[in-house]
């Protein structure tokens, strides 16, 4: 299995989620069948699984969570965009996780998968206009600095659109003209 990315030059909405300067971005666009495979393919790296999601929905996951061990943590800003934070995640807790992701995910959704341990994970509160911000209250957003070894993914799911951040080619290698995960 072989999702095939291409190298892209970061939009502003891209480069909000990560902190380093100088990092590699490959995007691609996938299907349910290809996350699926995805999954497989990165099970033993996924080390922490964050994504924003509607509360109405996360309840019917909450007592699935618990009989499975599935430990878990919230970021609450006072607007209707909360996170959920998944870490010290065991190999065979990961599915059950991306798959609440397509099931709670709020319209227009962030994921963002951490691979590797080398990542820190602090919310930055967006700075919008005062305007927006009093109709629609406070914006916060996840922010990534990635170590060395590590990559950040993360995913938008109405767009379907999957992007890789790395800063070095450590899960990434190029084939052709595509880049695909080593």
């Amino acid at each position: 299995m072989y999702l095939k990315f291409q190298k892209i030059n970061p939009t502003k909405n891209q480069q909000l989620y990560i902190s380093n300067r100088n990092c590699n971005f490959y995007e691609t666009y996938f299907g349910d069948s290809d996350f699926k495979d995805l999954t497989k393919l990165l099970k033993k790296d996924v080390k922490k699984v964050i994504y924003q999601y509607d509360s109405d929905i996360l309840e019917s996951y909450k007592a699935l969570f618990f009989e499975e061990g599935i430990s878990y943590n919230f970021f609450n800003s006072r607007n209707k965009k909360e996170f959920i934070i998944f870490s010290n995640i065991k190999e065979e807790q990961i599915e059950l996780i991306l798959e609440s992701y397509f099931q709670v995910c709020s319209i227009n959704g962030l994921g963002l998968l951490c691979l590797g341990d080398d990542i820190q994970i602090e919310f930055e509160k967006s700075s919008k206009l005062l305007y927006l911000e009093k109709i629609f209250g406070e914006s916060w957003f996840p922010k990534c600095t990635l170590g060395k070894k590590s990559a950040c993914l993360y995913l938008q799911f109405d767009a379907g659109s999957l992007v890789l951040v790395e800063e070095t080619d450590h899960y990434m290698t190029k084939i052709g003209e595509y880049w695909v995960i080593k």
